[in-house]
């Protein structure tokens, strides 16, 4: 295995999580099967909306900024790593890549959540 097969194997990964995070149709009601599921996001119908709608479009933008960092960083530590170093390399920047969006989505929706609360 090599950089080319690392780097396209990510690639391939990525490419993945950007279909999927744009074509999922989440449900308009709250469930326990599809959306984005979290206690704060299943409150209620209001902040179910919100997280259902600013969800993918998050996710959508981590994912593609995550991939285009990956393949620069990859390029700039092949000469450095080896290819076992830049799989886990790989495989640790993913894991980080998935859970980083729902930091961002919470946070989000901890403020959305704070504004309704008022009204």
């Amino acid at each position: 295995m090599s950089y080319v097969d690392v780097s396209l194997g990510s690639i391939f990964v990525y490419t993945l999580m950007i279909i999927i995070s744009s074509i999922g149709k989440p449900s308009k009601e709250i469930n326990n099967t599809r959306g984005y599921r979290t206690p704060l996001s299943m409150k209620n119908q209001k902040n179910w909306d919100y997280a259902n709608k600013i969800a993918p479009q998050i996710m959508f933008k981590s994912f593609l900024l995550g991939m285009m960092l990956l393949q620069l960083c990859l390029f700039f530590l092949d000469d450095f790593a080896t290819t076992d170093q830049l799989v886990a390399f790989v495989l640790l920047y993913f894991i980080i890549n998935c859970i980083f969006p729902i930091f961002l989505i919470e946070r989000k929706l901890v403020k959305f959540d704070k504004t309704n609360l008022d009204k």
